[in-house]
């Protein structure tokens, strides 16, 4: 019997499936790559009304005697497998003709196949492979340790030799046309690390979440989010433009939001030079120009400097004006005083019921002592 395949091609009646297995038992795995995805609302799928519908590929053989056979309707095994605890993952078909280019042009998925108890009309991936375009990111070297490196629709996953994982959400886009998610370019990764990075594209985001140590960090290409757990603090910098320039330290930043819950403080630094402290233990503010002008607010005393020299303070319903933190105008009234005293005596004028011009400089003075 003549078997046409999806894209119009003959298959061999020699390749296994349901309409001419017999009592023909296979136990041999295939390497394969996967060359299309029929998804479980497609006709093509034999399992769509199954109680456990599960996705289909079409497989064809790489290497050995059925080399460019195709094995369709292959189910694929999975990590997790029950009713609470389960696990969906869709591969990757080539996006290759099949007649026309050749097999090592092909990107389709790799995956080894075997057959159900021997029976070709149940073939199952049993494992996935490695696409030789994958040669130049993946390969350990005895540096890197054990590790563990997975990406899938742009999104890398690495946990190190020490323990530390970290995300990274490289971009992309998604081609309703083929059906598959294409990650943005990446620049060659020649030691094997995993940390491949993304060319600056205007329009994707790339971000990336990591665990260090004692640290939370999370990255953008505007922003990052740093949390120190022995130290109870969180660090919060944006980068010095819209894309691409990631923050790594503060000389990169427009902005840095450091909470510190030690010391229970939250200090916000601007690239301008201008700087907030708020601090919960002091129940104070304080403002900083990069100028060196002060707004300085604690309960019941309000100082503001300017760079000058010129102060203006206020401390238990007092108000001084001066330079340096002294009050120019109770001097001024001060010195004033003085003059009154010695005019006072030299006129021979008495004051009744009323304190003299001393008695009045000293409680100035007195109220100066206070500020």
């Amino acid at each position: 019997m003549t078997i046409q395949r999806y894209d119009g091609s003959i298959q061999s009646n020699n390749t296994p499936t349901s309409l001419n297995r017999g009592e023909i038992k296979d136990y041999a795995i295939y390497r394969c790559m996967v060359i299309d995805v029929q998804y479980v609302d497609k006709d093509e799928n034999n399992n769509t009304n199954a109680q456990n519908p599960d996705i289909e590929y079409s497989c064809m053989v790489l290497g050995g005697f059925k080399e460019g056979q195709v094995i369709s309707n292959v189910r694929m095994t999975k990590q997790l497998g029950g009713n609470l605890n389960y696990q969906e993952i869709v591969l990757k078909k080539s996006t290759k003709t099949l007649i026309v280019d050749d097999l090592n042009k092909h990107d389709g998925d790799i995956v080894y196949v075997q057959f159900l108890q021997g029976n070709p009309a149940f073939p199952v991936i049993i494992a996935l492979g490695m696409n030789h375009q994958d040669k130049d990111k993946t390969g350990s070297i005895e540096s890197t340790g054990p590790r563990f490196l997975n990406q899938y629709n742009g999104i890398l996953t690495h946990i190190n030799k020490s323990g530390e994982i970290s995300w990274t959400r490289k971009g992309g886009s998604y081609s309703e046309t083929d059906g598959f998610f294409t990650p943005a370019d990446e620049t060659e990764d020649s030691a094997n690390t995993g940390n491949n990075t993304t060319k600056a594209i205007d329009h994707i985001f790339e971000a990336e979440m990591e665990w260090k140590d004692n640290q939370m960090l999370w990255r953008d290409n505007q922003s990052s989010i740093k949390f120190e757990q022995t130290e109870k603090k969180w660090t919060h910098r944006v980068g010095k433009d819209g894309g691409g320039n990631r923050p790594p330290d503060s000389t990169a930043n427009v902005y840095e939001e450091v909470i510190d819950g030690t010391a229970e403080t939250t200090t916000r630094t601007y690239k301008s030079g201008l700087v907030i402290v708020e601090n919960g233990k002091a129940d104070s503010v304080t403002i900083t120009t990069a100028n060196g002008d002060l707004v300085d607010i604690k309960s019941g005393d309000i100082t503001i400097k300017e760079s000058g020299g010129g102060e203006l303070r206020l401390n238990g319903g007092k108000v001084a004006l001066g330079k340096n933190g002294g009050d120019e105008l109770l001097s001024l009234l001060e010195d004033l005083c003085d003059k009154l005293n010695v005019a006072k005596g030299n006129l021979g004028y008495v004051l009744d019921n009323a304190a003299d011009y001393a008695t009045i400089k000293g409680k100035i003075t007195a109220i100066k002592a206070t500020l």
